[in-house]
């Protein structure tokens, strides 16, 4: 929280079958302290007092880039923190055209009139993590965001033609 209490954690775990049937499965786990909390956010502490605030969908992804908080899951975005309500936010979520959860959360935000990042086709991997281990820097990163910023009338056009699934 904005005092350093930790009021939340959040585990990882994989397991990889045998080279016959090679296939990794994530489970996650988080633990809230606060029960009173009903969504948590990561990254706030970090916060500058000034500019746009990126926000992605997982904290591991919010560390690469400046200025960056995280939504812990799949949240729509409208129940935005006081401390970042009047800001510019940007919404960056995965890019993966074919997950309907995360079709239908990027399709809320832009009903709500925010400003998303649609990932350019040229753009194959899932995450800003999967982007950086791919060998991809981080400059290259900000400028993919910024290229794919948009919101209203062309965030939905760029939407349409992103998406691979129906909803």
């Amino acid at each position: 929280d904005k005092n350093g209490n930790m009021v939340a954690g959040k585990g990882r775990a994989w397991s990889v079958q045998d080279d016959r049937n090679a296939r990794r499965t994530a489970r996650y786990i988080t633990a809230k302290g606060d029960k009173t909390i009903e969504k948590l956010w990561y990254g706030m502490e970090r916060l500058e007092k000034n500019g746009i605030v990126y926000v992605f969908e997982g904290p591991l992804d919010s560390l690469f880039i400046s200025n960056s908080v995280a939504m812990i899951g799949i949240n729509d975005g409208s129940n935005i923190p006081k401390p970042l309500q009047g800001r510019k936010l940007v919404f960056c979520i995965d890019n993966e055209p074919r997950n309907v959860a995360v079709v239908t959360q990027l399709k809320k935000h832009i009903d709500l009139g925010h400003d998303v990042v649609i990932w350019d086709s040229s753009i194959t991997h899932k995450d800003i993590n999967d982007m950086v281990m791919a060998g991809m820097d981080i400059s290259s990163i900000i400028k993919a965001i910024k290229q794919g910023t948009c919101n209203g009338a062309e965030a939905k056009l760029r939407f349409a033609r992103w998406k691979k699934v129906t909803i």
